[in-house]
């Protein structure tokens, strides 16, 4: 009898090196792609504070050729003033204007917490070491008001007690005059009174309040 035939098979798939190869490789394609999202994702923030800035600053100039001051009031560039100020203000955990009469700055931080500004409709620029509250001071200019153009809702009216958890910083005045004063991390709760607050009437003779922005 002949010899039977013999069949060897020779089975075919990855190694445990290849397999980490493979692993290796679709990780750092990832990171490249999350980390060029995120560039994208920051290119596109930024465009958009640019342009908030660049086309308000325009609106606000033009106001202020046609007044008698040359400089639009708190109470103009406030959202619903006469300014018609317009800002996307879910983008922004600060928006702040203030002016001296001959100079102003719009100054907006973002929620990732970058701060922007324009002088007098001037350079955009990006400085996260200004106030976001008190920019003018920040930069120069001694203000005759400072108004913050999103509010949050009221923590108190005048003389009743404002409560809070955590650390704040808390700004009082008259939202139909657009002034205010500003007060870095108080102790829960406080009288929202300017003699308790331990700072001058923002706009004496008007109904003030107290708002909460958290830190």
């Amino acid at each position: 009898m002949g010899k039977a035939n013999t069949l060897t098979f020779k089975q075919s798939g990855f190694t445990i090196v290849e397999l980490l190869i493979v692993i290796v490789v679709i990780g750092i394609l990832a990171a490249i792609t999350i980390v060029a999202f995120n560039g994208v994702q920051q290119r596109a923030a930024t465009a958009a504070v640019q342009s908030d800035l660049a086309q308000n600053a325009k609106v606000i100039l033009a106001g202020g050729a046609s007044s008698s001051t040359g400089q639009l009031s708190s109470i103009a560039v406030m959202p619903g003033g006469t300014a018609n100020v317009k800002l996307n203000l879910t983008r922004y955990k600060v928006a702040t204007y203030c002016g001296d009469g001959t100079n102003f700055v719009l100054a907006l931080q973002t929620t990732a917490g970058d701060t922007y500004y324009t002088k007098t409709g001037g350079a955009i620029v990006k400085d996260n070491t200004i106030d976001d509250f008190l920019p003018c001071s920040s930069l120069g200019i001694n203000p005759a008001d400072t108004t913050f153009l999103n509010l949050p809702a009221v923590c108190a009216a005048e003389t009743a007690s404002c409560a809070f958890t955590g650390p704040v910083t808390l700004v009082y005045g008259s939202a139909t005059q657009g002034k205010f004063a500003r007060i870095v991390n108080p102790t829960s709760p406080v009288s929202c009174h300017h003699s308790a607050l331990g700072v001058s009437d923002p706009s004496p003779g008007f109904a003030k309040a107290c708002y909460v922005y958290p830190n």
